[in-house]
């Protein structure tokens, strides 16, 4: 494991356990510390995770911006991203 697949493991580690529902199609964050899980079947669950804020989600980007090569600036950026069915999974 490279030291940047390391950091993205880490970073990863409070969306774990949801990133692991096989039925997951996407993660939103609503708010500062609250996911929005939505499942193949059309069910959504809304899950109150504190560790998610705006900081977490811009180092998350951060990380993997590093490990892709690309240039992400922290400055004034309300991140957003969405992985389909064959997005990253633990």
């Amino acid at each position: 494991m490279s030291d940047n697949d390391a950091v993205i493991e880490a970073r990863l580690k409070p969306l774990a356990a949801y990133l692991r529902k096989g039925d997951l199609e996407e993660i939103n964050c609503n708010a500062p510390g609250e996911l929005v899980l939505q499942f193949a079947d059309g069910r959504k669950s809304y899950i109150q995770e504190p560790a998610v804020n705006k900081g977490y989600w811009l180092n998350l980007c951060l990380a993997l911006a590093n490990k892709g090569g690309a240039k992400f600036d922290l400055e004034g950026r309300t991140p957003s991203a969405r992985a389909g069915r064959h997005g990253w999974r633990p």
